[in-house]
């Protein structure tokens, strides 16, 4: 453990440098200061309940199993903290008054500490991979039950040094429990040290759908589009390349970033190969020479889903690991995505073993299963009916985690 608090004190000048780099690329102090545990006590609440989700991907994951919660005690004070100012705006605009939001610190002792003694919690939840030390034990130390939901772990993991992968293992020595979202992902609890008593295979938490979760509308642009969704860098360019090389009708692109504040990088990149690219936050108009049009805004994914013709899953065409996919499933959409995938091992497993999905090699492949599908759109409603069906049939999966979590935290049913 030496070692791990050693590295985080050798990083700390580099850290606050990129905090610092961070809130003023968001324009939020808030975030700035409370990574770095500096806070005062008196700003936060006591919380009956601590959860904790990265970012944007584990904030819609947890949503509705704190809608859940939220529906059977609505008097229950939640703490949702998150480690990005995107994931952030998330977890307000999805849960509002639900929660209190703050800002996860980084793992120093005494920033962890400090949190802690400021809100109280009686059980603290993290959503899938976040494995800190030091919070961890001190959250062991203080009787408070910290429990992993939605457990996951890449087999990335398992190659760490064996110093870290003994952090690993005294880390989940000090979880109450983890709740894996795979048999995969228990295997591989298991191998890094989490004993099997505490292991538990529930499920896809990301399969979970919410009562309250308004109801998505629509976006049109009048024309027919192919969405493309949260892609990284570089894979803009390469779809772009792609649809200019091929000849899709009247269909237009749509180019929907995961990270919008990147939109002056990929317009450079874009305006090379086309200068018929419009832009959403511009207020551009759609005409029937446009090519391209990038939507760089925050919380309409959901409805250019709805009104794509098919949705190609961004993060997965470069080796980022892929985006969630189970979005556009439940929407009942055509999904495609690329040969990377590895962060999405069981959605893409479900989805591909029915049929539900269809996963490319490369643009050229993404292009011609494209123009298939535009051409045949019995088979893009076949494809999209399955993908609807596979996630209702697992969409009560808020139900099975609070069963589960209710047994080592009664307050959130009671």
């Amino acid at each position: 453990m030496w070692r791990y608090r050693f590295v985080l004190a050798i990083l700390a000048p580099a850290l606050i440098v990129y905090l610092g780099w961070l809130a003023i690329r968001n324009r939020d102090w808030r975030f700035f200061y409370q990574r770095l545990g500096l806070t005062p006590a008196n700003t936060a609440q006591t919380r009956d309940i601590w959860f904790h989700a990265v970012s944007v991907g584990e904030v819609h994951a947890v949503a509705p199993l704190l809608a859940e919660i939220h529906e059977r005690n609505p008097n229950l004070a939640i703490l949702l903290t998150t480690s990005t100012p995107t994931g952030a705006t998330a977890a307000i605009r999805i849960l509002g008054e639900r929660i209190q939001h703050a800002y996860l610190p980084i793992d120093w002792r005494w920033a962890m500490q400090r949190l802690l003694r400021a809100t109280q919690p009686n059980c603290v939840f993290i959503v899938e991979t976040e494995l800190w030390p030091n919070l961890y034990a001190l959250c062991a130390r203080q009787g408070i039950p910290l429990t992993i939901i939605n457990g996951r772990l890449s087999s990335r993991t398992l190659k760490a040094k064996p110093w870290l992968l003994n952090v690993y293992r005294q880390t989940l020595d000090n979880a109450r429990l983890v709740l894996a979202r795979s048999e995969t992902d228990a295997d591989r609890f298991r191998q890094i040290g989490c004993p099997t008593n505490k292991l538990k295979v529930i499920g896809n938490l990301k399969f979970a759908a919410s009562a309250d979760a308004p109801e998505a509308t629509p976006i049109n642009l009048n024309r027919p589009y192919v969405l493309a969704a949260s892609t990284h860098e570089d894979e803009e360019k390469q779809l772009t390349k792609m649809w200019l090389a091929n000849d899709f009708a009247d269909h237009l692109l749509v180019i929907v970033p995961r990270h919008p504040l990147r939109l002056p990088a990929i317009l450079k990149q874009l305006t090379i190969l086309t200068t018929q690219v419009a832009v959403r936050s511009r207020n551009d108009p759609v005409t029937a020479q446009t090519h391209i049009y990038l939507a760089d805004t925050f919380g309409e994914l959901a409805g250019f889903m709805c009104g794509a013709e098919l949705v190609f899953m961004g993060g997965s065409l470069v080796p980022h690991g892929g985006q969630n996919i189970i979005e556009p499933a439940r929407l009942g959409k055509a999904v495609l995505f690329g040969p990377y995938m590895h962060n999405f091992e069981d959605e893409v497993r479900l989805l591909i073993e029915d049929q539900a999905a269809i996963q490319v090699a490369d643009t050229q492949s993404l292009a011609q299963t494209i123009h298939r599908l535009l051409a045949s759109l019995e088979q893009t409603h076949e494809l999209g009916s399955k993908a609807a069906k596979l996630t209702a049939q697992q969409s009560d999966m808020a139900k099975r985690y609070l069963e589960e979590m209710s047994v080592v935290c009664p307050s959130l049913v009671n």
